[in-house]
């Protein structure tokens, strides 16, 4: 079964997993730029992600298919901007 939206857990998980990364290399601002200017194409983004995640696996850390449906939800966005301005203070 091909999966279409993520659980609060699953979002929960991906929010953590981005914000921390974030905070580990000291880029809040730019992570937050780049989700930032996503915002007006993110269901684009979104389907490419979801379309091609299978190829983009094999060398990224983080499940593209989960990235792709997280973009879907415009409030995901905005919680991962406040959890990493949470962890940038």
């Amino acid at each position: 079964m091909i999966k279409t939206s993520l659980t609060v857990e699953e979002t929960e998980e991906i929010v953590e997993k981005i914000a921390h990364w974030s905070k580990k290399y000291d880029l809040p601002a730019a992570t937050t730029f780049l989700f930032e200017i996503n915002r007006p194409i993110a269901p684009i983004t979104a389907h490419i992600l979801i379309g091609f995640g299978g190829i983009l696996n094999t060398v990224m850390p983080l499940d593209m298919r989960d990235l792709g449906l997280f973009l879907l939800d415009d409030s995901n966005t905005l919680r991962l901007e406040e959890r990493i301005k949470e962890l940038a203070n």
